[in-house]
Formats: structure tokens, C-alpha cells, sequence
């Protein structure tokens, strides 16, 4: 079957960056050539290849393809700005070189967002593989309540199965910041969010390749650095200006860094609180999805740094987000009610 003819108005201009990946491009922008929504163009961005990926692509006959090759190695991000400013749909949509969107991506996609207007973004879950291996799944929230509460914690989208509404980017003249490399993604979705919604589609859309060139991976220090601008900005949105170890804390706390001592879970159960007071009146955030999100990081953090399930149980009682997740304290309850029994092998002598 050939191909369907080239639009000069396709609802989905696709934006797939590529730099040295012969071996997996192929495969990659085959993925999107079969999707079932067949009414889009895709737009190939040329970083500069040297190992034949150039060539590959110029060869791919299908009236939908238009390759860009600006010259020279100017990163992704530039790239992708230059992909916004020449497209023409209705929807961007982000595609990376080295992994596979299902046949149904699209269609599930757009049918969202037309059936959803005020949605502005909307991404799909993902399983993460590595040669022929499945890794596991990525599952960012799906509501738009979810996605932007989560924002506050981690980016809450997988970047290349997001499908995002022109209009909204060119209304407001928002773009990939080349100093946000390589979190530009988590930055722009923040900044969008403030003025748009966004929503994850419970289906897993994307297979996600894992390598040890990902530019996430190895520019780990950087993306340190930007993710702290982020949660700051984030946390400044509710008023607060925490002092220098209280910035500590917070990113430390959402990065996991944990410490397992009685005073690092009541400093943390303490700021969790405050962010959740904070929102109540700024109301930066869903209030009630965004408050249960603390209480739930809250619980964890009592289990995991208490001496004790006795300490986790009355730190995680007496923090006033227990209300939000009573099945938390109930289980807790049951842990400290279990250090009380002798060990189910224990015999009694009497």
C-alpha cells in the first residue's frame, strides 16, 4: 500500500531529533509511519550525524517526511525550537530516534485532547526495554489534577510521547531553554502548566530504549543542577523561602536521598506539612490531589528513616496530614500491633 499524500495542513507535525543513531532510526521512524492516524507530517531534525544517519534518512521515500539538516552539532534543544517554528499542525508531537510508538499512539491522542479542549498536553506510559529486554514500566499520573501536583515532585511526562497543542506555543511564545539542558523537558511542562492542563493516557503507547549515551544519564551533575532550579521555582510558587539547610531537605527529599535517622523523618513529616499549608492558601496546586500526594510521601518517609514501626506510627499519627491517608495509618497500626507478637515459630513453655 503506498502512503497517504503529503498535507499542507496535517493535524500532527511530528518532531524526531537524530544524531548518530543509523542502527535504531530506521526502525523508529517506521513506528510512525504505520501509525493508524495517518493525517500528519514527520519532521526529521539532523544534528549534524557522521555515521550515515543523514543518508539514511534523505533515502526514506514517504511524501509525509521532511528532513531539516541545519548543519553542525547544535544539540537537541535548538533543534527542537527550530521543528516548532516549521511546523504546521494542529499538534506537536515528540518522537526520539531510538525508540518505537505503538500503531495506535495518535489516534488515542488526539482523540483526547479533541474530546477533552481545555487539555493542553498529553502524554501516554511507557515501558522501558534495553536490547530485547524488558526493564519495566513508566507510569506518570494521568489526570490532569495528577499531572499537575506531580509536577511538583518529578517531570510528569515521558518526553517523547507527548503530544502538545501548537496554538498553546505559539499563543505564548514558550520554548525549549537551551540552559535547561538536558531537563529542558521538565522545565517547559512546568512553565505550561501554569497557564494549560495536562493529562497521561493510562495505555502504554512508547517503548522506551535505555542506553548508556542518553544524554539523561550522562549529563547527571547538570541535570542535578537544573531539576534544583525547577523544585525551587515550584516551591517559591507557595510563598515559602526556605533557609539554606531547608533547601537541603526539600531536595533531598524529593530526590530520595534519605536519611534513615528519627530527626531526618520529623524534619521531613514537618516541611510536608508546611508545603500542605502553604497550598491551602495560595492554591498554586490542586488542593486536595496535591495535599494527598504529601501525605502519601509523608508515610513513606515515616516507615522508612523511623527507628521503629512504634516511631513511624506516632510520627505519621500526629503529622496533621494523616487524615489524607487513613489506609496509611491503619496499616502502620498493624506493623507496630505485629512487633508486640512473639514470632510465629516461638513456642511457649509453660
Amino acid at each position: 500500500m503506498s502512503p497517504p499524500p503529503a498535507s499542507s495542513d496535517p493535524t500532527i507535525s511530528v518532531l524526531l531529533p537524530f544524531w548518530n543513531c543509523r542502527a535504531t532510526l530506521r526502525p523508529a521512524v517506521t513506528s510512525i509511519l504505520e501509525q493508524t492516524w495517518s493525517d500528519f507530517e514527520l519532521i526529521l531534525l539532523d544534528d549534524g550525524s557522521t555515521d550515515g544517519s543523514s543518508e539514511l534518512a534523505a533515502a526514506l521515500r514517504d511524501p509525509r517526511i521532511r528532513l531539516i539538516s541545519p548543519g553542525g552539532h547544535s544539540g537537541y534543544v535548538k533543534l527542537l525550537n527550530q521543528g516548532i517554528a516549521q511546523s504546521r499542525g494542529e499538534f506537536i508531537a515528540r518522537m526520539d530516534a531510538d525508540d518505537i510508538s505503538h500503531p495506535e499512539r495518535f489516534t488515542r491522542q488526539v482523540a483526547l485532547l479533541r474530546e477533552n479542549p481545555t487539555i493542553g498536553i498529553c502524554g501516554t506510559w511507557a515501558r522501558r526495554f534495553k536490547e530485547d529486554q524488558t526493564i519495566g514500566w513508566t507510569r506518570p499520573p494521568t489526570t490532569p489534577a495528577a499531572v499537575a501536583s506531580g509536577a511538583f515532585f518529578e517531570c510528569p511526562f515521558v518526553h517523547p510521547t507527548v503530544l502538545t497543542r501548537r496554538a498553546i506555543l505559539e499563543k505564548t511564545g514558550l520554548r525549549y531553554d537551551p540552559q535547561k539542558t538536558p531537563a529542558e523537558d521538565y522545565d517547559l511542562w512546568v512553565r505550561l502548566l501554569s497557564i494549560t492542563t495536562g493529562a497521561n493516557l493510562a495505555h502504554v503507547l512508547l517503548d522506551y530504549r535505555l542506553s548508556e549515551k542518553q544524554i539523561s544519564q550522562v549529563m547527571t551533575p547538570e541535570k542535578r543542577r537544573v531539576q534544583e532550579e525547577i523544585w525551587r521555582r515550584q516551591v517559591q510558587r507557595l510563598g515559602l523561602e526556605p533557609s539554606a539547610a531547608g533547601w537541603s531537605l526539600h531536595f533531598n527529599l524529593l530526590r530520595g536521598a534519605w536519611e534513615c535517622t528519627d530527626s531526618f523523618a520529623h524534619a521531613a513529616v514537618e516541611w510536608l506539612v508546611q508545603l500542605a499549608k502553604a497550598n491551602q492558601h495560595h492554591r498554586a496546586f490542586p488542593e486536595e490531589t496535591f495535599t494527598a500526594m504529601l501525605a502519601e510521601r509523608a508515610f513513606h518517609v515515616s516507615c522508612v528513616c523511623s527507628r521503629s514501626h512504634f516511631a513511624a506510627w506516632r510520627l505519621f499519627r500526629r503529622s496533621k496530614l494523616s487524615s489524607r491517608l487513613p489506609q496509611a495509618r491503619a496499616r502502620l497500626i498493624k506493623l507496630a500491633i505485629r512487633c508486640l507478637l512473639p514470632p510465629r515459630n516461638s513456642v511457649s513453655r509453660s
